[in-house]
């Protein structure tokens, strides 16, 4: 089962730094001062994306196995190491990505972009290769996801249509959710209309069930 928080869009944002832990307050301040490649300076970084960086570190924090960081800049995704300032770029998106997510074990994330030829592609964050690329997941692409917390499933919340999410132009556009099982099969397993006027842009998995 899924529950949805509009209101809570901004919250990676706001969070005062002083409440942060020690190794996040690392990662943060590194992202501060990172050099975006010169051939994506113009694009900008997608600041729009819900939780649109992620910490890729793995093992402890002051001795890390992996000090990576991603994040999406128009439609590539990056990764970047705060200790060594390499990037590798991740190709293949031709609308801006909209949505991001990484497995809990860091091992896969999941892009997602809106308009014409959507798709939604899985990568493998330590080869940086795609895995598994999923066309046209909703007819307008997808706003936001969510991947459980054994990375076997991905929710993904539509994109209401090709207007600008959230302006009243669109709120009473429909949206859906659907549930894929994307090891085994490349359709959703199931798809639900959200029954609600207004427009959702957050979808979590809940992890205690």
């Amino acid at each position: 089962r899924c529950h949805y928080n509009g209101p809570l869009v901004f919250y990676s944002f706001i969070f005062p730094i002083m409440f942060l832990k020690k190794s996040s307050k690392k990662l943060f301040s590194k992202f501060l001062f990172f050099q975006i490649p010169s051939r994506l300076q113009q694009k900008g970084l997608n600041k729009d994306v819900v939780s649109g960086v992620h910490d890729l570190t793995v093992g402890p924090s002051d001795n890390p196995e992996r000090s990576e960081m991603c994040y999406s800049v128009a439609n590539n995704c990056v990764i970047f190491d705060y200790n060594s300032g390499a990037q590798h770029i991740l190709q293949g998106h031709v609308n801006k990505i909209s949505a991001t997510i990484v497995s809990q074990d860091k091992k896969w994330i999941v892009t997602a972009d809106q308009g014409p030829d959507s798709i939604m592609v899985i990568w493998d964050s330590v080869t940086k290769n795609p895995v598994k690329t999923i066309f046209n997941p909703h007819p307008y692409g997808v706003l936001a996801l969510d991947m459980t917390p054994d990375s076997k499933y991905i929710a993904t919340l539509s994109n209401p249509d090709s207007g600008a999410s959230g302006s009243d132009e669109h709120k009473d556009a429909e949206q859906a959710l659907s549930i894929w099982s994307w090891q085994q099969q490349d359709l959703p397993i199931c798809t639900a209309a959200i029954g609600t006027q207004d427009i959702q842009t957050h979808v979590l998995f809940n992890a205690w069930d």
